[in-house]
């Protein structure tokens, strides 16, 4: 059988030519070895993750599992999901981006699936998979313990693994890591989320997929801080990202019941701030130009401030909160850096009264700058044949 030894790009290698005439019932049999690599590459791919992510809070971790391309792109300046030739762009910039192909791969043993065929060529997922987290470590610094999990994994690899073994080493390696990361997010919530069925657990997942910083859509106006996205891919960030009406549909089930209570604090105190004509913005654009088109958004509100009391501990504390007001009490529009803007106070507790005062009363007005034609308003009044109850 002719055997010839030969070198490319990836090193040294070995071909077999197997004889045109191969007779029934005859048996080849091989045999491989890897000269460089240690026998317990497996283990050492396998081992520290949950050690690597102990530090991470639900910030860091979207960061780390998810962040969708417009949030990636405007968090960091830098690039957005990876695009992967022959199968386009991952949905997430985070190891659920690669999970969802690499799951179907494992699953199915194909290696001849575009990702597999990318890693053979070269190493450039793992380039991108280390170095995102790296380029967030100024701003979020306990990602420095995760990226350097996978520094110290992806150099073995690199150095050590021939091409055609790149794409079992990477799932390898992924899929720890993105196995820890969800333990790292479950043992940060409630009871309820924290003894529920796997199917409750993917459900709570939500609560760190739609949770997260990005620079230009912050619920404090002077500095940027996490807040929810309406809805992913599209709505990611700058005035889009943050709806009234969507956050406190959602705020019950993502924060209150998967035990992220500071998260639903700032949140309800943030819009309680921009209250305005007796309404909380439908766009809430960092406090800076929030637009008043929804009607229901206070109600979901109050709803999410009453369920509040009931779930968080001392939850009835939140009444007596303070709350520092954008606009001045006679609703006129003024900038949010204006001296004006944030000079008096309410309570969360007066907020609700004034909500419901102002219902009561009537609301009409003209919503500032708006953009349709000079005659635009917009006009809630009771009937005052109702009966409130």
């Amino acid at each position: 059988m002719p055997i010839r030894l030969g070198h490319d790009e990836n090193g040294d290698y070995t071909e077999i030519s197997v004889p045109s005439t191969f007779n029934p019932g005859s048996i080849l049999v091989f045999a491989t070895s890897m000269d460089e690599m240690s026998p317990d590459l497996d283990a050492f791919c396998r081992e520290g993750a949950d050690a690597a992510m102990a530090d991470l809070d639900l910030v860091d971790l979207n960061v780390l599992l998810h962040r969708a391309d417009g949030e990636e792109r405007d968090a960091t300046g830098g690039d957005g999901v990876y695009d992967i030739p022959n199968y386009g762009k991952l949905v997430y910039c985070g190891l659920e981006g690669w999970m969802a192909p690499l799951r179907s791969i494992m699953a199915n043993n194909d290696l001849g699936h575009p990702v597999c065929e990318h890693l053979r060529q070269g190493t450039w997922a793992m380039d991108y998979v280390q170095g995102r987290l790296e380029r967030e470590v100024g701003v979020l610094p306990h990602l420095a313990k995760p990226a350097a999990w996978f520094k110290e994994r992806f150099d073995v690899i690199k150095k050590t693994v021939p091409s055609f073994m790149r794409p079992k080493y990477f799932a390898l390696v992924v899929f720890e890591a993105y196995k820890a990361g969800r333990r790292a997010v479950i043992e940060q919530m409630s009871d309820f989320i924290l003894e529920g069925t796997e199917f409750t657990h993917d459900l709570a997942l939500c609560a760190v997929q739609m949770y997260g910083l990005v620079k230009s859509a912050s619920i404090n106006p002077s500095k940027p801080v996490p807040s929810l996205a309406a809805g992913l891919p599209h709505f990611t960030a700058g005035w889009a990202r943050c709806w009234g009406r969507d956050v406190f549909i959602s705020l019950r089930g993502l924060f209150l019941t998967t035990g992220n209570f500071t998260a639903a604090r700032d949140h309800i105190l943030s819009f309680s701030s921009t209250l305005k004509h007796g309404l909380i913005p439908n766009l809430l654009d960092s406090c800076r130009n929030p637009r008043y088109n929804s009607r229901d958004s206070p109600w979901w509100m109050i709803q999410n401030i009453q369920d509040y009391t009931k779930m968080a501990p001392d939850g009835l504390a939140i009444l007596k909160d303070s709350v520092k007001r954008r606009f001045p009490a006679d609703d006129t529009w003024v900038p949010w850096d204006d001296k004006s803007a944030y000079s008096w106070s309410s309570t969360v507790a007066e907020i609700i009264q004034e909500i419901l005062q102002r219902h009561a009363e009537g609301i009409e007005f003209r919503e500032y700058n708006v953009s349709l034609d000079g005659h635009h308003k917009l006009t809630f009044r009771r009937d005052p044949t109702s009966t409130w109850t």
